[in-house]
């Protein structure tokens, strides 16, 4: 009896630690998308960061990189939890930081995911994030390795 309960225990464990690696998109995930022309459909988690904290402004095969960012919500928590590491108020504070000493300039903000669909669809090179449950027919999904 007590062989089966550690057993019980030892694969709810294996399970615990499993899932989150196995690239399964749970409600709350972020889908990070871009223009369907854009040149790249995989980045690196390291280049997807730096292209949000506007230290990487090209796509890695050429191009310039547009990227948007929703202004508040769920979502957009999410993603900077999930990919930058940082907290909505951390965020804010990079780029007063990049503006005040003239490195750099405010991003572009969607107030929706609806708007962002649109931005990204329509703008050439342009990079943003939806929510998981959201259609992206009319974008590309980017693969974030």
């Amino acid at each position: 009896m007590k062989n089966k309960m550690w057993i019980g225990v030892l694969l709810a464990m294996m399970v615990g630690i499993m899932l989150p690696l196995s690239g399964i998109a749970w409600a709350g995930d972020v889908v990070v998308i871009a223009n369907k022309n854009a040149p790249d459909s995989t980045l690196s988690r390291e280049d997807l960061k730096n292209i949000f904290l506007a230290k990487k402004s090209q796509w890695n095969s050429g191009g310039s990189i547009n990227f948007a960012i929703l202004t508040q919500g769920a979502t957009h928590e999410t993603f900077l939890k999930q990919y930058i590491q940082k907290t909505p108020s951390q965020f804010e504070r990079h780029f007063r930081k990049l503006i005040f000493t003239g490195k750099g300039k405010a991003p572009t903000t969607m107030s929706s995911e609806k708007e962002m669909l649109a931005y990204v669809s329509s703008t050439e090179g342009a990079i943003g994030y939806v929510s998981f449950e959201t259609n992206t027919s009319a974008v590309m999904v980017i693969n974030v390795q």
